[in-house]
């Protein structure tokens, strides 16, 4: 759209893009920048992100280490950084803090984001028969029709061990795919060992 000056109007803001500083040692938990968007480039991650960290130095605050899931953007945006750690795979998963030179500033994949991940690959694995995606362990295939059947024998004993399952747990819809504490409660070391 332009304006009468033939000037390109901004697009409209559909998504916050925010920050938040969590401390290691304290209590401290804050979003301390936001920055509108209609969608985000790696650049643009880039650029918002070591401004925040600037900011921040000046505040006083040590940042560690960048916090967030795993959507195509963000590791983009880790890839463009210099890593000090150079892997076999190419991962970049730390880099020179531009505004603290003696330390690693550190990228870290959002933990239940990534227990989500395992949890919805599973209930995938296999699932139907035009289904490429069939994971293994050991030559056996892992298979989510295992919780399904294991879910349904310990709801019908009255010693229930896995009692925190339930049918959320089991049979994923829309919802139940993206609650966290569904996908711990079945990645638990409780149901690992009921499993086995």
């Amino acid at each position: 759209m332009t304006t009468g000056k033939g000037e390109e109007e901004p697009a409209a803001a559909t998504k916050m893009l925010a920050y938040m500083v969590k401390g290691v040692a304290n209590n401290v938990k804050e979003i301390v920048a936001y920055f509108p968007t209609k969608a985000v480039t790696r650049e643009q991650l880039y650029d918002f992100t070591w401004e925040v960290i600037a900011a921040l130095k000046i505040a006083g605050i040590k940042v560690l280490s960048v916090v967030c899931d795993g959507a195509s953007v963000n590791r983009g945006f880790f890839d463009l950084h210099k890593p000090v750690t150079k892997t076999k795979t190419g991962v970049v998963f730390d880099t020179v803090n531009l505004f603290a030179p003696e330390r690693m500033l550190f990228f870290v994949s959002d933990i239940p984001h990534i227990l989500k991940c395992i949890r919805n690959a599973f209930a995938k694995s296999g699932r139907h028969a035009k289904c490429k995606r069939k994971l293994t362990k050991n030559g056996q295939l892992i298979l989510w029709t295992t919780f399904e059947r294991f879910y349904l024998e310990d709801h019908e004993s009255v010693w229930r061990q896995s009692h925190k399952l339930n049918a959320m747990n089991v049979y994923l819809g829309s919802f139940s795919c993206m609650r966290l504490p569904y996908a711990a409660q079945v990645m638990s070391n409780t149901v690992a060992q009921d499993l086995k």
